[in-house]
Parts: structure tokens; C-alpha cells; sequence
């Protein structure tokens, strides 16, 4: 097992470079991370899939509000808003417009943006709706999204196609389909992309959520860390940071040491896609025969076309 402290030392070995100067230091470390960037980036390596379980969260309608006129300040009786409502959607008793909450003050006090449009009001029902669910930050592509309840596996639509299947946020139901949308505005810049999804339709009820998807990595930092990459092609990470030393260094080997680094990463996709149990399910033998011509295919099941 190589850790981050040996693949630094092993390719100051390989550049000639002093790891106890600090600016040497530094740039191995770099070189290092840019290398595990761009491998992790070549292919859907099976090492990179992850997953992620969340639950949607019900409608909040306990109580009731009072909304002034122009206000942003919603004062509720016998609310329980929370910390997590900021970024929720709210909408009062006769009207059809949503606001976004934007602010936490107490249980029995939050704030919405746009200000409050309609006459006073001292006592309406309300509904205040999740809409946007956020993803782990080290989501770089999604998979796949199931949820359990129905089961099924949600379809993905473009944010575009999901304004026109749900122009608001009425519809509610078991979800069926979901869109990728914006990152969350409140974790602000990092590393991590903090992707945000959003449900068609609306889910009324609290559903296990599933999302298979392909991770980032972060980079290495401690000397003890040791690259998600599996251990066998930590050869393969150091000879790619060795060729971005090589351009530092203007090295004339430096287009060899590429080639080099790319076959590794070639070799790394062909063994990756090599499954010793994989054994494809295919075509029955017949229109009227469920079973596959090399192993049984339970008739429950939909046959693979």
C-alpha cells in the first residue's frame, strides 16, 4: 500500500528533485493530485462508483401564520419551523404563489423572498415544501436514482423538461422522475460540488431515496492518505505526476514519459472492464420460451430486449 508520503518520496527519487525543500515538497504534492484528477477522469472506473441514501421530507402545515403586506416576515402560531426550512418553498391559504424561505429566526418565525404580495392576513393555513434535495459533494456523475416505496427507477429529465411537465411545484405524488439542478446556493465555493436535485413529482411523503453515482476524489493531503486508485496502478499515478515534473523541468524525456503514463491509464480501462463473474443474460431461444438460452431468467422479471 502506497501512501501519499511514498508515492512523494518514490517520484523525487524519479525527478531528482530534494523533498525537504519546502517548494519541492509542495510541488510534488500538486503534481501528485493533478495526477489522480486526471486518471479518475479518463473512465467510470469501478473504484469511483459510490452511493448515496437520503429520505425526501413531507410537507410542513402545522398552524398557522399571520403575512403582512409587504412584509418578509412570516410569524406563525403553533409552527414548528426549523434550521433545515431555509431553502424550502412556502405558500399561503388562497393564494397560488410560492415564496422561498431565505431566513431562520425561531420556530414561530422565518423570512421570504419576494416580500409578502397579497392583503394582511393574521391567521392562514400554509404549506411549506421541500423542493430541492442536495447531493453529497463528492457527486461528479449520476448513475442512477431509485426510490424504494413504488420501487422504481426514476427517469432523468433536463431542468428544461421538467418546467414544462411541472410549471410549479402542485403536483405531488410518489416521485417518478427527477432533474439535475443548480449547485446549493448556501454551501457556497469548494472543492465538492454540492449538486441538487429535483423531484417530479413533488414527493408528498417521506421516500428512501437512491443515488448510484461516479465520485470525485479529494485530494491527498496527509502523508497517510492512500489514493482511492486502485493499489495496483499507484505505479500509473506516480508516472503521470512524473511527467508533469518532466515539464516543469523542461526534461527532454518527457513526451516518453507520457506515452508511458498513457498506456498505464489504457491498461487501467482494459483490466477495470474485465469482470471474471460477469455473465450477460441474453434473448430467449423463442418468443414463447422466458428462460435465456444459458441461464434461467426469473419469468417476474422484464427479459432484457
Amino acid at each position: 500500500m502506497a501512501t501519499f508520503l511514498v508515492c512523494q518520496q518514490e517520484l523525487a527519487d524519479r525527478l531528482s528533485l530534494d523533498q525537504t525543500v519546502s517548494a519541492n515538497a509542495t510541488r510534488l504534492k500538486r503534481w501528485l493530485n493533478m495526477a489522480q484528477d486526471a486518471i479518475s477522469g479518463r473512465h467510470d472506473f469501478t473504484f469511483l462508483e459510490e452511493r448515496d441514501l437520503f429520505q425526501t421530507v413531507a410537507d410542513k402545515t402545522a398552524g398557522t401564520v399571520s403575512m403582512t403586506n409587504a412584509s418578509a416576515t412570516v410569524t406563525g402560531t403553533s409552527t414548528a419551523f426549523a434550521s433545515d426550512d431555509v431553502g424550502k418553498f412556502i405558500q399561503f391559504e388562497g393564494n397560488d404563489d410560492w415564496y422561498e424561505v431565505t431566513a431562520y429566526t425561531s420556530a414561530t418565525s422565518i423570512t421570504i423572498t419576494p416580500s409578502f404580495g397579497q392583503d394582511t392576513d393574521t391567521s392562514m393555513t400554509y404549506i411549506l415544501r421541500k423542493v430541492y434535495y442536495s447531493l453529497d459533494t463528492d457527486v461528479n456523475r449520476i448513475l442512477s436514482v431509485r426510490q424504494y416505496n413504488t420501487p422504481i427507477k426514476l427517469t432523468q429529465v433536463s431542468a428544461s423538461e421538467m418546467d414544462r411537465a411541472q410549471p410549479n411545484i402542485e403536483t405531488t405524488g410518489a416521485p417518478t422522475a427527477y432533474a439535475l439542478f443548480r449547485l446549493d446556493p448556501t454551501i457556497g465555493v469548494q472543492y465538492g460540488k454540492q449538486r441538487q436535485l429535483q423531484f417530479f413529482p413533488s414527493p408528498d411523503d417521506e421516500y428512501n431515496i437512491e443515488v448510484r453515482y461516479i465520485k470525485l476524489l479529494s485530494d491527498l493531503s496527509s502523508d497517510s492518505d492512500v489514493s482511492q486508485i486502485s493499489q495496483q496502478f499507484h505505479d500509473v499515478l506516480i508516472d503521470l505526476a512524473e511527467y508533469y515534473g518532466s515539464k516543469f523541468l523542461n526534461d527532454p524525456k518527457q513526451a516518453q514519459l507520457l506515452v508511458q503514463a498513457e498506456s498505464g491509464i489504457r491498461r487501467m480501462i482494459e483490466e477495470d472492464g474485465a469482470h471474471g463473474d460477469y455473465f450477460p443474460v441474453l434473448q430467449p431461444s423463442d418468443g414463447n420460451d422466458r428462460q435465456s438460452r444459458f441461464i434461467p431468467f426469473p419469468s417476474e422479471f422484464e427479459q432484457p430486449g
